[in-house]
């Protein structure tokens, strides 16, 4: 499969020149994530130099490699991208740090704590609560350096911790994590 691609894109490039290769790549990650194959298109987009596009698609995948297990799957494609563009994307980093729950809650609670940054850049205060409650459950899981687990604390009954969440709220707790119900 990769021979037969790679000598499809040399023949490309030499009948139509490198401008229709990448335009031609681009089309093809979009026909691909229309049928359904976002992981493809994913990669193709990464490699074509579309992060824009790229991370797009990583925002409707996210969700399910995060509640299937794959964090390295998830970790790895998050790391393709320009931090920059993930920042702005605060659910991508909840999504990371849930995913990483049980495996490494250091970096599930980095992903947290940065998920919460971009939250609070965003004014989102809904996200922000739900960051900081996960930095605290991240912390409860891990038996770690618990320096600054007061401040986290602080963070999440600052805003709002300590109110019962209404029925049919975005957030809820599953099996002990925090997630989005949305």
């Amino acid at each position: 499969h990769g021979l037969l691609r790679r000598g499809m894109q040399t023949l490309l490039r030499q009948r139509c020149g490198p401008d229709a290769v990448h335009a031609n790549a681009l089309a093809t990650a979009q026909a691909l994530a229309t049928i359904g194959a976002r992981e493809d298109a994913f990669a193709l987009y990464v490699e074509r130099g579309a992060p824009e596009a790229a991370i797009e698609l990583l925002d409707t995948l996210a969700e399910t490699w995060a509640r299937s297990g794959q964090a390295a799957l998830l970790t790895r494609a998050l790391e393709q991208l320009p931090a920059v563009l993930v920042d702005r994307r605060p659910w991508l980093g909840f999504w990371a740090g849930q995913a990483l729950l049980g495996a490494n809650e250091e970096m599930a609670r980095g992903w947290f704590e940065r998920a919460y940054a971009s939250f609070e850049a965003a004014h989102d205060e809904s996200g922000m609560r739900i960051a900081a409650a996960c930095v605290v459950t991240a912390f409860g899981l891990e038996y770690g350096d618990i320096r600054s687990f007061d401040a986290w604390l602080a963070r999440h009954v600052g805003g709002g911790g300590g109110t019962r969440v209404p029925r049919g709220g975005r957030e809820r707790a599953v099996e002990g994590r925090c997630v989005d119900a949305g």
